[in-house]
């Protein structure tokens, strides 16, 4: 909001102001004072500088497992997990479903400018009638190295991977 000096001045005016200050003993109550008859005539709010998040409200799911990376790891039970999955979209018969890993990264954009740095990964893969899911994700943007390294670590050198695009 952008209020000029003549309003300024008409509103002190309409709170009872005179030209001159009065002298007080206390220049700061007097300031205050009309802070806060301004902010009725603009009606306009103070700033809310309580302090209402606790510590139970900062906690975050999952393992911190590097410096500003955690983890977050569910297992889903399959009674019926397939078998060799169809390698159609990899040009190929069938794909052993224990090698395929399925990721999905989130990032800053791939606009450019600064640059693009991913801050979550998710992946998941089987583990024998289950469906193991994975999420990294950073606390701080510091981390990221670290999560991209711990995701290199979950591949092997025949893992196919196979990334969601979202359609």
């Amino acid at each position: 909001m952008s209020v000029s000096l003549a309003q300024l001045q008409r509103l002190k005016r309409q709170a009872g102001h005179r030209a001159t200050a009065p002298a007080t003993s206390n220049p700061v109550a007097s300031r205050q004072t009309s802070l806060e008859d301004l902010r009725r005539l603009l009606r306009v709010r103070a700033p809310d500088r309580t302090v209402r998040a606790s510590a139970a409200d900062r906690a975050l799911p999952g393992v911190e497992i590097a410096p500003a990376v955690r983890l977050v790891e569910a297992t889903l039970p399959m009674d019926e997990a397939p078998g060799d999955i169809d390698g159609a979209f990899d040009r190929r018969d069938s794909i052993e479903r224990d090698r395929l890993l399925f990721f999905d990264t989130e990032t800053t954009g791939l606009a450019g400018g600064t640059g693009t740095r991913a801050f979550m990964i998710g992946a998941a893969d089987w583990r024998g009638d289950a469906l193991r899911i994975r999420q990294l994700y950073l606390t701080a943007m510091s981390g990221e190295a670290d999560m991209l390294a711990l995701f290199r670590g979950w591949l092997e050198p025949d893992t196919v991977l196979s990334s969601y695009n979202g359609k």
